[in-house]
């Protein structure tokens, strides 16, 4: 897409309204109960951990830009219209007027959004986009009361993404909640301008929001929601078959289950997350977290082979029941920039099962039956109820052709922090996910660069593309950059594609009619305002 039809499309959908949302009657059921696996954090400070905790806010906070319940395309949400510099350095924002804080915190300003951009771009602020906040916006400046501009280092091209949900955390909250109480006032109560407003939170057990009456936007579908934190998949099916919760995450081998017994499965309305295995400790760049010399999976040999040995199909028909898209290089969808269409036809050959091809490929890096070992991470992963059957179903897969599996069970959160601190993940694997579907140069930098959280495959190769990637800002030249780092990934067998999914949600169709979300966000579950209640 040209840069005039870029900026275009902005404008086009900045100019709607927000007409496209349905308003909903609230239901007599007082409070509305979704059952879902514990975030990472439970906290009301918005810059304290990644996107896999970020659920928790969806109800009370906003962004600047929203998305369609449908599409998931961007339209206004606080900002009733946006612009970008010809050259993508600065993107500008124009608020909409009369916005108000839950409990009486004022208007919303540009104020309020100057002062989410500092606690996202804190020293110890842990958000994925955490290098961009700090390193790629040189300025966030306040025009007037209602206008706002980012300033950036460089071109910054994903920044309809970047102040919106499919791309970014810039919830925004009160300054004059923070300039009255500061984190002592955050942490007791969070402050936004959502259709649910905070009520209580009792950690380890759940958090309860409240409608907030006469919302500027939207009538809220129930009176209150609580999101309770499940850890265990089947209780939260039990809690749904009883009636004690009205909605559940549950992996599809379960949620069929439950469909056998009058329950209704909700998908999201688009493809949320390319799910993968990553392999440990592949750190090739100069600066690079240090190289640990008997991590076995170092050798490329070795990581096609542990690929090679997984039968994918079989993962993909039993345990996601077959509603999987093949992802041929994770990170990198037909849509958008670097798709190279010569993946799909040499997959098979390259990551296609072949457990003989894997013995031999073992046995070429040096390693006989019983010789190497692989140690597996396992717990549920946010919005991913199958991970833990997946990951368990690897260990067979493997010493089939001769590699010991360990199955570890691991708490999340800490697994999270030992990974995103560099405090050694050689030789491991785990199961994590791309969502939302990031644009191509967006999923480089979070992944593949000495700067990110979730380091992965990292090399120099990599580094000096990226900078590239960042500045150019012709198409082509994009398309040509972001294509060479994903052949350079496919050949290095980086990790083990599992394949794209909808978010799914099994509802009790005696409460639940409907819940349009597009699924194009981190966090999963979103636009909560939109559940449909049983009249």
């Amino acid at each position: 897409m040209r840069r005039g039809l870029l900026l275009a499309s902005i404008l086009v959908l900045a100019s709607l309204g927000s007409t496209a949302f349905s308003q909903v009657a609230v239901s007599e059921l007082e409070r509305l109960v979704i059952a879902l696996p514990p975030v990472a954090t439970e906290t009301n400070r918005i810059w304290a951990g990644s996107w896999v905790m970020h659920t928790q806010f969806e109800p009370m906070l906003e962004t600047l830009i929203g998305n369609d319940p449908e599409t998931g395309d961007p339209i206004p949400r606080l900002a009733e219209r946006w612009e970008a510099s010809d050259d993508f350095t600065e993107w500008t924002f124009y608020l909409r007027q009369g916005v108000p804080f839950h409990f009486g915190y004022g208007e919303l300003t540009a104020e309020d959004v100057k002062h989410t951009y500092d606690l996202l771009s804190r020293d110890d602020s842990q958000v994925n986009m955490a290098a961009v906040w700090r390193d790629r916006v040189a300025e966030a400046v306040v025009v007037d009361d209602y206008t706002i501009s980012f300033r950036f280092h460089e071109p910054y091209i994903d920044g309809v993404r970047l102040f919106s949900r499919t791309g970014g955390e810039m919830y925004i909250t009160s300054k004059a909640q923070w300039d009255e109480g500061g984190v002592a006032a955050v942490d007791e109560r969070i402050v936004g301008t959502g259709v649910f407003r905070f009520q209580e939170r009792t950690e380890g057990v759940n958090l309860i929001v409240e409608a907030v009456e006469d919302h500027w936007r939207d009538v809220a579908p129930f009176r209150e929601i609580e999101l309770r934190w499940v850890p265990d998949e089947t209780t939260r099916m039990a809690q749904l078959l009883t009636g004690e919760v009205h909605a559940a995450a549950l992996g599809r081998d379960v949620a069929e289950s439950a469909e056998g017994q009058g329950m209704v499965v909700i998908p999201s309305r688009r493809e949320n997350m390319q799910r993968f295995v990553p392999f440990g400790g592949l750190y090739f760049n100069t600066g690079a977290p240090e190289i640990r010399e008997d991590n076995p999976l170092l050798d490329r040999r070795v990581r096609q082979a542990l690929i090679k040995a997984v039968d994918l199909e079989a993962i993909q028909e039993e345990l996601y029941k077959g509603r999987v898209t093949p992802a041929f290089r994770t990170g990198w969808v037909p849509q958008h920039e670097g798709w190279n269409p010569e993946w799909a036809e040499r997959f098979d050959e390259m990551y296609g099962y072949d457990p003989e091809r894997a013995r031999e490929l073992l046995q070429e890096a040096g390693y006989g039956p019983g010789q190497m070992s692989v140690r597996i991470n396992l717990y549920e992963h946010p919005g991913q109820p199958e991970s833990p059957y997946v990951l368990e179903s690897l260990q067979p897969f493997w010493e089939a052709v001769g590699v010991e599996a360990n199955v570890t069970p691991v708490d999340f959160g800490t697994f999270l922090a030992r990974w995103f601190e560099d405090q050694g993940v050689h030789g491991e694997v785990w199961i994590t996910r791309n969502t939302p579907l990031r644009t191509t140069q967006e999923f480089i930098e979070f992944w593949h660069t000495a700067a990110a959280n979730g380091k992965l495959f990292l090399d120099d190769l990599i580094e000096e593309k990226i900078v590239e990637l960042r500045f150019a800002v012709d198409p082509e030249e994009r398309d040509t950059i972001a294509r060479e780092i994903g052949d350079f990934l496919f050949e290095e067998f980086v990790l083990i594609p599992l394949g794209a999914t909808h978010v799914e949600i099994v509802v009790d169709p005696d409460v639940i009619v409907d819940w349009a979300w597009p699924g194009q966000a981190p966090t999963n579950w979103t636009h909560f305002y939109m559940i449909e209640p049983v009249r």
